[in-house]
């Protein structure tokens, strides 16, 4: 008999969870080990393991506070690392995170050792050498053959390599974590955006080259919405306090920052490490109030984020998460309004008289961005050959492309690409009309995944010195 002890973590972990309902009881995971693994042993259970969700401190804590022949081995997680460890007589053993990594595990009895068993342990790296499975091949892609098309979508093309590794994200800044905050900041046209790192969830380095729809569904699997606060400037300060009052610990709570540069002194004490923050290259002012673009999760307090829980007075939500948009879908809206703009080859603060107003009434929920269609700061022309795009709708062709470092202008609502798309692919179609061309002709034209097609912009995300941390 092999029971295993599940659903094992800390308090601190299960404050992270939105709601477990009004019955769930919380008590200490030594506590509740050693109930349940006394019970087990009882019932003539003859191998105890104990699987849990913890840091490897709090894994650590839990086998030294455990008596001896009660639990037998701890599978434990959420640091995203391997390690085994011996502590106590009590095996802990981590395997990694996605699927990275395995271990095979196997048990002999073993009566002098404290526990009566001994294992041998050894660890499996998955690399591109080890052969695939042919019959896993062939139903993943029976599962998968339906949503490849849409997922292998290029949304964007980086000539930056995009970090998004938790050693990053979670402790430092992040070229990713820029390029994010900066698309919140924009398009919501905030004071500054805070992100914590834990939404990010790659795990990986992004190349140069196309970025797809596939990648940010990966780098953002959580559907929680982008929310706008209203808050003072001491609101800001303990957020980012809590984002760094577990460093060095790799914590999702830490912040990725837009138009927001702050000090880290990592010898000072929890909620003093901050040595100086600055909004808009100015000092923060402690009463001032600023408007935030931030995740749902943070806006309900969760991670520590006390300081921006929409419950408190002094917070004013100004976005809800009934009406935010998530993180991809911006992604998307900023690749389509650049592609647009691409597509017209112009600049709208270069156009007579500028655009008229849209036909479609604005009923977006964020905020009035349409002033922000005009501002193109930052960006650079270089000549394209002339290229099409491959949507379902055929676009202007283009031969221009941007550079951009970071995000330099604010991208478009849903309703201004409504509008933009109306205009140009009303006068595609008149142009293709009138010179006999067909849409079929444009839609067969292919790219070279390696190379930007000549209706994508160029992204170029860089570390600006927005943390430093000392």
């Amino acid at each position: 008999m092999v029971p295993i002890l599940n659903a094992i973590g800390t308090a601190v972990a299960i404050r992270t969870i939105d709601d477990f309902g009004p019955d769930l009881i919380c008590e200490a995971p030594s506590r509740t080990v050693k109930r349940l693994a006394k019970e087990l042993r009882e019932q003539g259970a003859e191998l105890v393991v104990a699987l849990t969700h913890q840091r490897e401190h709090n894994d650590f804590e839990l086998a030294n506070n455990l008596p001896s022949n009660l639990v037998d081995i701890i599978l434990g997680g959420h640091d995203h690392l391997y390690a085994h460890t011996l502590i106590n007589g009590i095996h802990i053993l981590r395997s990694g995170s996605d699927f990275k990594q395995f271990s095979y595990i196997e048990g002999f009895r073993d009566r002098d050792t404290i526990s009566g068993w001994h294992f041998n342990i050894l660890r499996r790296d998955i690399v591109s050498s080890i052969p695939e499975d042919p019959d896993t091949l062939q139903i993943a892609a029976r599962l998968t053959s339906g949503l490849d098309l849409g997922f292998d979508k290029p949304i964007l093309f980086t000539s930056n390599p995009l970090d998004g590794r938790f050693s990053t994200v979670r402790q430092r800044e992040s070229s990713l974590g820029n390029f994010i905050c900066d698309l919140l900041r924009f398009y919501y046209d905030t004071d500054c955006a805070l992100l914590s790192g834990g939404t990010i969830r790659g795990d990986q380095i992004y190349p140069p080259g196309v970025v797809k729809l596939r990648d940010m569904l990966s780098c953002f699997p959580f559907p929680d919405p982008v929310t706008v606060l209203r808050i003072r400037g001491h609101a800001l300060l303990a957020a980012l306090e809590n984002g760094v009052s577990q460093l060095p610990v790799l914590e999702g709570r830490f912040c990725q920052v837009s138009n927001v540069c702050y000090g880290v002194r990592l010898g000072g004490p929890p909620g003093s490490r901050i040595t100086f923050l600055r909004v808009g290259g100015n000092p923060i002012e402690s009463e001032r109030t600023y408007t935030v673009a931030t995740a749902g999760y943070m806006s309900r307090g969760k991670d520590g984020f006390s300081s921006l829980h929409i419950d408190r007075p002094d917070v004013e939500e100004l976005v809800g998460e009934d009406s935010g948009a998530q993180i991809v879908k911006i992604l998307r809206a900023y690749s389509l309004g650049l592609k647009v703009l691409g597509a017209w080859n112009c600049r709208y603060d270069k156009t007579e008289g500028g655009l008229p107003e849209p036909p479609f009434p604005n009923t977006s929920p964020e905020s009035d961005k349409a002033n922000n269609l005009g501002k193109t700061t930052g960006l650079q022309i270089h000549p394209k050959r002339e290229g099409s795009n491959p949507d379902d709708d055929p676009l202007v062709p283009n031969s221009c492309i941007h550079a951009i470092t970071s995000v330099s202008f604010g991208s478009p609502s849903f309703v201004d690409h409504q509008y933009c798309l109306f205009i140009a692919r009303r006068a595609v179609r008149r142009w293709m009309r009138n010179i006999g061309f067909r849409t079929q002709t444009l839609r067969a034209i292919q790219y070279d995944a390696d190379s930007p097609p000549d209706w994508m912009p160029t992204i170029s995300p860089q570390l600006e010195g927005r943390i430093l941390v000392e």
